[in-house]
């Protein structure tokens, strides 16, 4: 009697699954399909063949994504992770981790340049702007013009020219001067033309050497202006003894002219 009773109860159960010609509708609980325990409305385990299929009555567009091995690639559009309207063909709105990245085959470098606050700074080997190669002894090559507000040069205090106001200072005379200038064309300790067409200048080094020369200029002009107010002295002398003269040139005509009488 018992195993009649079990026996309709399937050919219940069977009988509301396959009721309404090919469709079947559970009441509740999940459909399983190659799993006695499934955990969603409809689990497969195993391959689904299709014509369509649909979410919330949408069609699902085929994957667009190639699938090569165990490489996938994507070959039309642009591919976008955080945006919907991707601008580049991979746009990532948002950090990007990886642990190396390439540009045209070449690994591209982390940053030599250190960011602290506004600051940003370089403290390993030479930055070239305009060039690949900085020449030896430099930091910072530039080809091209540069425009700035201020430029601050600082030299060590002995590099200064203040040693030509010491007293045991030898100033060269200008006669001196005069004729190294006619040998060479150019002032003494200041490079000449061609010297600064093949090695440029050293601003804070040309800096000292043309204060040198205008402190040197100072103390010629010094002693010139001695030399003026001496010419200055002696010519107002003689032009007093020339009056001294005169007036005792007068006296001696009027005594001679009262001694004829």
């Amino acid at each position: 009697m018992k195993k009649t009773i079990l026996f309709n109860t399937s050919i219940f159960f069977l009988f509301s699954i396959f009721a309404f010609g090919q469709n079947s509708f559970p009441a509740s609980g999940n459909v399983g399909v190659g799993t006695l325990t499934p955990e969603y409305d409809l689990e497969v385990i195993g391959s689904i063949n299709a014509t369509e299929l649909l979410v919330n009555g949408t069609p699902i567009e085929g994957p667009v994504w190639s699938l090569n091995g165990n490489d996938s690639f994507y070959n039309a559009g642009n591919v976008g992770i955080g945006t919907n309207t991707p601008g580049f063909t991979l746009d990532v709105d948002g950090s990007l981790n990886a642990t190396s990245i390439f540009l045209n085959g070449a690994s591209v470098q982390n940053s030599q340049w250190t960011t602290t606050g506004n600051d940003v700074s370089y403290s390993s080997g030479n930055v070239g702007i305009g060039i690949a190669t900085v020449p030896t002894g430099y930091s910072l090559a530039v080809v091209g013009s540069i425009i700035t507000e201020g430029v601050t040069v600082k030299l060590q205090s002995d590099g200064w020219p203040d040693f030509v106001f010491e007293k045991d200072y030898l100033l060269p005379s200008l006669q001196k001067v005069e004729n190294y200038i006619q040998r060479n064309g150019h002032l003494p300790n200041i490079p000449s033309a061609s010297e600064i067409g093949k090695n440029g200048i050293h601003l804070g080094e040309m800096d000292a050497k043309l204060l040198q020369k205008i402190e040197e200029l100072t103390l010629y002009t010094i002693q010139q202006q001695k030399e003026i107010d001496s010419l200055k002295n002696a010519s107002q002398a003689l032009i007093e003894q020339n009056e001294l003269v005169k007036t005792l040139t007068e006296r001696i005509e009027r005594v001679e002219k009262s001694l004829k009488k």
